[in-house]
């Protein structure tokens, strides 16, 4: 992962860290919370289902994926999310600024 939008190194061991030993109990966590290919609450998008994709939309900027295997309902519940028209748009953008 290199942040070049902010031009600083990257410390991988701390990267590592995080994505391996950090995430993962947040990630188990979610499992259990997301119900897959739906929205939290309701039948529209919300703030919370905002929040949720926000820090998974930056860890897939940087390389990284929600295991399908391992958490089949929190990846559905990504791509369901990101698949929305408001959310794809803006990812799009980002992923040409980036120059993806």
């Amino acid at each position: 992962m290199k942040p070049t939008p902010l031009q600083q190194e990257c410390d991988e061991e701390v990267v590592r860290g995080t994505v391996e030993e950090e995430l993962p109990p947040l990630f188990d966590y979610l499992e259990g919370e997301v119900k897959g290919a739906e929205f939290l609450h309701n039948k529209t998008i919300s703030l919370v289902d905002i929040a949720l994709v926000c820090p998974l939309i930056s860890l897939y900027l940087a390389g990284e994926s929600i295991d399908a295997i391992r958490r089949p309902k929190l990846a559905a519940y990504y791509d369901y999310l990101v698949a929305q028209p408001v959310i794809a748009a803006r990812l799009q953008q980002e992923l040409t600024m980036l120059g993806r």
